[in-house]
């Protein structure tokens, strides 16, 4: 059973890792601590579930490596390893308002399908033709200011995590080969967000 390529550095099997000796399989792991038991007790476990050979066959193995391979050269230079540590903890804000976003447009949806019929109505019924201008403003003006404020908290989180990928340039350059992020790619993504989200 093959792995699954790595994106990043495009590889199956990690080079930096090295067998650490201990070797055991799933049904060692499982039986001990009643998993297997407890599964095999589950509806339907028989007709679904791996058996005890299938278990016995899934072999596990433990692996070592170092920490982070780090350049003599940085550390020469002042960047020690601590600096990469801090640059892998940076921490990229993640936007939480999409789910207003998804709320509102929800909302949208269906004020101005009522808004909508209304006026398909009042093609008919005079009266209502005012009472369809008013639900159109009167959404819109609800909107509106409820959009911008999402929209300017999505800009200042895209403006915060701009300043904060210049951080993961000293783990391409001080790490090994495999240990880097693509700062100029996920800064052009970055770069394109916000300057979507502005226009908007």
């Amino acid at each position: 059973m093959g792995c699954v390529i790595e994106k990043n550095t495009g590889l199956e099997y990690d080079p930096r890792y090295t067998p650490a000796g201990m070797y055991t399989d799933q049904y060692s792991l499982r039986l001990p601590m009643e998993v297997y038991d407890t599964m095999r007790d589950l509806p339907h476990y028989t007709n679904y579930g791996p058996s005890v050979n299938d278990l016995a066959a899934y072999k596990v193995s433990s692996w070592n490596r170092a920490t982070l391979s780090w350049s003599l050269q940085c550390e020469a230079e002042g960047q020690g390893r601590e600096v990469g540590y801090n640059a892998a903890a940076t921490d990229i804000g993640r936007y939480t308002g999409y789910e207003t976003f998804r709320n509102v447009g929800i909302a949208i949806c269906v004020i101005y399908s009522v808004v909508f019929c209304i006026h398909v109505v009042s093609c008919f019924v005079k009266p209502l033709f005012l009472l369809q201008r008013c639900c159109a403003d009167l959404a819109f003006f609800i909107m509106a200011p409820i959009v911008g404020v999402a929209m300017r908290d999505e800009i200042e989180t895209n403006s915060a995590n701009l300043q904060k990928i210049q951080n993961f340039e000293v783990l391409s350059k001080c790490a090994d080969e495999y240990t880097f992020v693509d700062t100029t790619r996920v800064g052009a993504e970055l770069e394109e967000a916000h300057e979507a989200a502005s226009q908007i």
